[in-house]
């Protein structure tokens, strides 16, 4: 179990585990004017739960592995926020739904990789059971004309998701780099899609750590200040 300040996450059946780089997206995606949300791919729900802390708005949650949907609906019954957010156990290929606002997502990282034996393990860390393309219609299907969709991953998967996004209009107008150090490499990336190519992409960086020690940076400290219990 992981412990926040506000709520706490069961992922004892989860092959996906907590991990910063999902707290990260969870504590900097901009919800604000934000009225109905879908988290693709929910895990343990820590996203969805993330946000319905600084929201008002309607999440559903979607999650195609059914003891990953199970702990994430237990996860839901036992927060405060419970009366807002709903899980899913669907495929997001055949989800029928009216449009969000927003669309978030930690989707599986790799396409074209080599496999483990684990099934569970492929299915959340590989695009077994959803391409990068078939996310990009995903979205582009169930997203609203002035919705906007944020997503997390390494750099050259970022690439190749947005070049799908891309293709359905969809053009990245911010991207935060995530490194563990000021100069080192980018490890994260965290983008921002909407409807329209914009007139510049807004490029910010974060570092989690101090370069002189492996204390946590202040600029980390303030975006997980309300989340963490060591802040």
């Amino acid at each position: 179990m992981f412990t926040f300040k506000h709520f706490q996450v069961l992922q004892e059946r989860n092959t996906m585990k907590v991990c910063t780089d999902s707290c990260i997206l969870g504590a900097w995606a901009d919800v604000s004017g934000v009225n109905k949300i879908l988290d693709i791919g929910t895990g343990t729900g820590l996203l969805t739960l993330m946000i319905a802390q600084r929201t008002k708005a309607q999440i559903d949650a979607i999650e195609i592995d059914k003891s990953a949907f199970e702990e994430a609906s237990l996860n839901f019954c036992n927060s405060p926020f419970s009366k807002r957010i709903k899980a899913h156990h669907a495929d997001i290929r055949n989800y029928k739904s009216e449009k969000y606002d927003l669309v978030i997502s930690n989707p599986p990282f790799y396409e074209n990789h080599l496999k483990s034996n684990n099934e569970n393990k492929n299915r959340a860390k590989h695009t077994v059971s959803l391409s990068f393309k078939d996310l990009a219609g995903s979205i582009e299907q169930l997203l609203t004309k002035n919705g906007k969709a944020i997503i997390l991953l390494p750099p050259e998967s970022f690439q190749i998701l947005a070049s799908f996004l891309n293709s359905y209009n969809l053009y990245e107008t911010k991207i935060l780099n995530i490194h563990n150090k000021n100069g080192s490499p980018v490890f994260r990336q965290i983008g921002v899609f909407a409807f329209g190519v914009p007139l510049e992409t807004e490029l910010v960086t974060l570092s989690i750590r101090q370069n002189n020690s492996n204390e946590y940076s202040n600029e980390f400290a303030e975006l997980l200040k309300d989340y963490y219990l060591i802040f």
